[in-house]
């Protein structure tokens, strides 16, 4: 097994680099949250024309920081102060892209996927009327309160996907904040019942 310091060698990174990224690291050690999301894009910068990793990469800078190059004398003679503001950033989008997209892949998943048609068939039945609860979740008035909207929000999802709805009455079914003012739920239920039947 490779530790930190094969990383180091391995990625072959220069001695300039080193001591640029000692500077950064030391910096980010004291930053606060955004000062020290500015010097993440420096290291993605200065790491860009080495390839690194992605899993690589937190060990590596890892490395870096306990090797302290920023206070390597021999180093600070050789390269002084160097300008982070003209060193080059880097989004580091190479390890952000696949994060991205599998969060929005995910996301979608999640989220837009609505109701499927038995759940709506079921609507009604599966109303927090109908649900036993306990008498602590019974005695708590913002528990009853989130089942009741997260059961109005998926009878508006019900609506818009099984009602037939036009553009006016889309609207209203997203505005609406309680089960009869949904246009058209009754609709809606009939027709997922059908395609659940099917």
């Amino acid at each position: 097994m490779e530790n930190s310091n094969d990383k180091i060698k391995k990625y072959n990174i220069s001695e300039k680099d080193l001591y640029t990224l000692g500077i950064i690291e030391a910096k980010k050690s004291v930053a606060g949250f955004f000062e020290k999301e500015k010097l993440k894009t420096k290291s993605m910068g200065v790491l860009k024309p080495y390839n690194i990793k992605f899993i690589d990469l937190g060990t590596l800078l890892d490395e870096i920081k306990k090797q302290e190059y920023h206070t390597n004398q021999n180093l600070i003679d050789k390269y002084g102060a160097i300008d982070l503001v003209s060193t080059k950033s880097s989004l580091g989008l190479r390890y952000s892209i696949p994060i991205i997209a599998g969060v929005a892949v995910l996301f979608y998943f999640i989220f837009m996927n609505g109701p499927s048609a038995c759940d709506c068939a079921n609507l009604r039945d599966d109303s927090p009327m109908n649900k036993e609860y306990t008498p602590q979740q019974l005695n708590d008035g913002d528990f009853l309160h989130r089942e009741a909207d997260k059961h109005v929000e998926k009878a508006k999802k019900c609506a818009e996907i099984y009602g037939n709805l036009d553009d006016i009455e889309k609207e209203l079914a997203r505005t609406a904040t309680e089960m009869t003012w949904i246009p058209k739920l009754d609709e809606a239920i009939e027709n997922a019942k059908k395609e659940c039947n099917k």
